[in-house]
């Protein structure tokens, strides 16, 4: 991953000190996915990985973006 978050891209270990990533997986069968920043993974813990649910969110992104 070039020592990036799989997600957002961000440097880790630089700015955070090496702290703050996390060891993604799979609850359903405990696969690792990759390695994530903190942010990320909160992220996709919050949606409870529910791809469905992920994609209802960008769709409620693009409509009620101003720009």
């Amino acid at each position: 991953q070039d020592c990036k978050c799989a997600i957002c891209g961000k440097e880790l270990g630089a700015e955070y000190g090496g702290k703050q990533m996390a060891l993604d997986h799979c609850h359903a069968n405990g696969h690792i996915r990759g390695v994530l920043c903190n942010l990320c993974n909160m992220g996709l813990g919050k949606f409870k990985d529910s791809i469905q649910v992920l994609e209802k969110a960008i769709e409620y992104l693009r409509r009620t973006q101003r720009g």
